[in-house]
């Protein structure tokens, strides 16, 4: 039952552990089922894993029924074998320290090419007088991420 869940939202090759859902949104518990992660700082592959995150980080992902739908993760850190570092997972589509996947953020700008800031708050269930800023931060966000540094 869970792999069409996962299908269709997109989450293909990940392991969904639960499915909560309330009035309000819809929580999807889950991980990546691959073993290793590669060290950003040498490249090396590491398979040994130090710990994992002990709250779940949750992320926006896409919205079903106008009920916003969260990527619920707790990622591992691993330690590589060659530098001897500690690092963080990464998950494809979520970039670090972003509150919403690739996906949402696609789908948020998507909206708002024809339609109103306030229509897509409403649609989205989001204030309408914080979504401008929401939409404003996420925007410079993806902007800062991808200009070079020093800029």
């Amino acid at each position: 039952m869970k792999q069409p869940i996962g299908h269709a939202l997109g989450l293909q090759g990940w392991i969904i552990y639960r499915l909560e859902q309330n009035e309000h949104q819809v929580d999807v518990y889950a991980g990546r089922p691959k073993k290793e992660a590669r060290c950003p700082h040498c490249q090396a592959i590491s398979r040994s894993v130090r710990s994992r995150s002990s709250n779940w980080q949750r992320k926006l992902h896409t919205w079903v029924d106008q009920k916003p739908v969260y990527l619920c993760l707790r990622p591992r850190r691993f330690r590589c074998p060659s530098c001897r570092k500690v690092f963080t997972e990464t998950f494809p589509g979520i970039k670090p320290w972003a509150r919403m996947t690739d996906r949402a953020m696609g789908m948020l700008f998507g909206h708002l090419r024809d339609r109103s800031f306030r229509r897509v708050a409403e649609e989205t269930s989001k204030a309408p007088e914080r979504f401008g800023a929401f939409c404003f931060g996420a925007f410079a966000f993806a902007e800062h991420r991808d200009a070079p540094c020093g800029s």
